[in-house]
């Protein structure tokens, strides 16, 4: 990771890059253009995630906030506001991975299926799609069912914006679309589309490269039912979603993979 951190420094910072916050909202810009995504639709995926994070005593933000609050926040990189921007914190996440018959009883979690891809698309800046496209069909297939079929789902949330293309990518919209389904849909823990149950990076904060995990530690509480105060009802299958080493203006990772209860 360092090295990786390193090398990017030294390619961008001769050309004034100022960091992931510049990226990112060069990819809102883009994507506002393009499809006519609005500001107060995005908004909707942190002040729903902050509404979970309320239930979640490990989360670091957990402070009520609206969407006028989100909307009036302080310009980091425009268009992002504060509040589009992930808070870098320490921590660490941890599952363990075993055999089924070697799980407690009612307790096993299990993976369905799972892919990846990596340095996608390449020699495009900026990109409006982040790999998850390239394998969703195929992720469907093999589980035996489709996005509309998820409990929850826990997509990686370095900025809102990521969040909703990795909705258009993995089938819960068409692409350019998303701002429609963002309006027309509730993303708090008991909304009709459960996203980041535990608050999400966003409201809990982003531990590095651990971070990454934190979509699966909250998945696998959710499927064992400990997840508390913040429980979807009734849950036993979710989507777990993630994006990473962002450098020459795309991701050089991302995955996805479907668990669902044992029991």
């Amino acid at each position: 990771m360092d090295n990786f951190s390193r090398g990017l420094r030294n390619y961008g910072t001769p050309l004034g890059f100022g960091g992931a916050n510049g990226l990112f909202a060069i990819i809102q810009r883009k994507h506002m253009e393009t499809y006519g995504t609005r500001i107060q639709d995005l908004g909707r995926i942190s002040v729903d995630q902050r509404k979970s994070a309320q239930h979640n005593e490990a989360a670091l933000l957990r402070g009520p906030m609206s969407i006028d609050d989100y909307i009036n926040a302080r310009m980091i990189a425009d268009p992002l506001r504060l509040y589009d921007c992930v808070l870098p914190c320490a921590g660490a996440e941890a599952v363990v991975v075993t055999t089924l018959d070697r799980a407690s009883p009612g307790k096993g979690v299990r993976v369905v299926t799972g892919y990846e891809r990596h340095n996608h698309p390449k020699m495009e800046i900026a990109p409006l799609r982040g790999g998850w496209e390239t394998f969703a069909s195929k992720l469907y297939a093999d589980a035996g069912y489709g996005p509309g079929d998820m409990d929850f789902v826990q997509l990686y949330d370095d900025y809102p914006i990521m969040v909703a293309i990795q909705f258009e990518d993995l089938g819960f919209c068409a692409k350019g679309e998303v701002s429609k389904f963002l309006a027309d849909n509730s993303f708090h823990f008991n909304g009709s589309v459960p996203l980041n149950t535990g608050g999400g990076q966003l409201s809990c904060g982003q531990a590095g490269i651990a971070g990454g995990l934190l979509s699966v530690t909250e998945a696998v509480r959710q499927l064992r039912g400990e997840a508390g105060g913040r429980q979807v009802e009734k849950a036993t299958r979710g989507l777990v979603a993630g994006y990473g080493m962002v450098g020459y203006g795309h991701g050089l990772s991302a995955s996805s993979i479907i668990l669902e209860t044992s029991r």
